[in-house]
């Protein structure tokens, strides 16, 4: 031991020992600012990734890999959301991957880090070019759909989307299932309508999807919802708590009455009416908070030129129910005197 310490008396250690931990303590941030001065930037970052020239398969994978990763990173460090998009967009990452391995980028669609620059790198692309090799990979790359959808290259597809078409039982066995019922819907023919109807009964998103039978002509929409109502009402009644069933399930109920009265079914536009005149069934805190009500009473009005109150609505309708008519033209259920 040094001579010094050895002759120091107790008090006078500690205040070493205190001396030297505050010393230490003060130095610790300016290590620590030099380690984060060694963190590569996030243009360096960027710049070491590099796609080989010519690049196989593999390589293609990979690179896109690290891109995506490179995405994730700048969120670690702090980059807000638009940041993190302005970041990539500047960087034009994926420009470098070959036209070849497209369904790698389309593929990698739904990281929202990435999303956007993945979007802007396909339109920058040659559609000439890109058009044959995504139809072709269609069956082997299925999300290849959300780029034909896009550009409307059904017509050019038509033979490996009618493949899916007759392969499939259920929406359930196919991911992107709205890309690829809106292909289904708009390359079918009435002789694919029942298939159509068997495909969206097996939706989990009925409601949402069912605009895209309005565009097939001379489809059955109502016949389709009817069913699909029948269907969920038969679930309500099965439930042993009903109530807390169309609490948890409201929404996806109403849509399908909503979609049904736009149609010309009456029935469901008075079942919208009493859910307006007598929430009760449903949870009424929820509907009365949150705008719920507002909502449902703008989801009846649309179908009607009666103005009033939720109660003389509900009273107009039953002193009218046997004389509406359904006008097609405004999608609006009228007094049939009025019509």
């Amino acid at each position: 031991m040094p001579l010094f310490i050895k002759r120091m008396n107790t008090d006078e250690l500690k205040r070493l020992c205190f001396a030297m931990v505050l010393s230490l303590a003060c130095a610790l941030p300016v290590f620590a600012q030099d380690d984060e001065k060694k963190l590569p930037t996030e243009e360096e970052l960027a710049a070491a990734i590099v796609m080989p020239d010519n690049p196989i398969r593999e390589q293609s994978q990979a690179y896109v890999a690290e891109v995506v990763k490179l995405g994730e990173e700048l969120r670690k460090r702090g980059l807000d959301y638009t940041r993190c998009l302005e970041f990539m967009a500047s960087a034009r990452k994926f420009d470098a991957v070959p036209d070849r391995d497209i369904d790698l980028l389309i593929s990698n669609m739904g990281d929202w880090n990435v999303h956007t620059e993945i979007s802007a790198s396909i339109l920058r692309r040659d559609r000439k070019v890109l058009k044959p090799i995504v139809v072709a990979g269609l069956d082997e790359h299925p999300k290849n759909i959300l780029a034909i959808r896009f550009f409307g290259w059904y017509e050019a597809a038509r033979e490996p989307i009618m493949r899916k078409f007759n392969e499939l039982e259920t929406l359930y066995a196919v991911p992107l299932d709205n890309a690829w019922l809106h292909a289904f819907t708009h390359l079918a023919e009435p002789k694919h309508y029942p298939k159509i109807k068997q495909l969206f009964m097996s939706s989990s998103r009925r409601s949402q999807q069912a605009l895209m039978l309005e565009t097939m002509p001379g489809y059955d929409i109502l016949d389709t919802i009817r069913a699909c109502i029948a269907e969920t009402e038969k679930a309500i009644a099965e439930r042993e708590n009903k109530r807390e069933y169309l609490s948890q399930h409201h929404r996806e109920v109403e849509r399908l009455y909503v979609i049904a009265a736009r149609a010309g079914d009456v029935e469901s536009l008075g079942k919208l009416i009493d859910v307006l005149n007598d929430p009760q069934q449903y949870d009424p805190f929820f509907y009365y908070s949150n705008n719920e009500m507002d909502i449902h009473r703008d989801n009846v009005t649309q179908f009607i030129d009666f103005k009033g109150s939720n109660k003389e609505i509900a009273d107009w309708f039953k002193a009218n129910r046997d004389k509406l008519a359904f006008d097609g033209l405004t999608k609006r259920h009228v007094v049939l005197e009025d019509f």
